[in-house]
């Protein structure tokens, strides 16, 4: 996932960069950071921001792209 594709995921669900890092277990500031750097800041704990970032997207619906492409897609409900 890129810093594009995370902003493109939440633009899909209406999320600000708050409600996304309450979502996913992290502070808005690694948000930010991963949106306009590409990247997520260093943790003591070991934590992999990325992975909880792309986890609480995929609950709520989001599809991203195979390798090599940026496509970000919102899941139909199912019925």
């Amino acid at each position: 996932m890129t810093g594009a594709q995370c902003r493109e995921a939440r633009r899909l669900l209406g999320w600000n960069q708050k409600q996304l890092a309450a979502s996913a277990g992290v502070y808005s500031g690694a948000v930010t950071a991963f949106e306009r750097h590409g990247r997520f800041p260093m943790t003591k704990s070991g934590q992999d921001r990325l992975r909880m970032v792309r986890l609480a997207f995929e609950a709520a619906g989001v599809t991203f792209a195979g390798k090599g492409e940026l496509g970000v897609n919102l899941k139909e409900p199912e019925p």
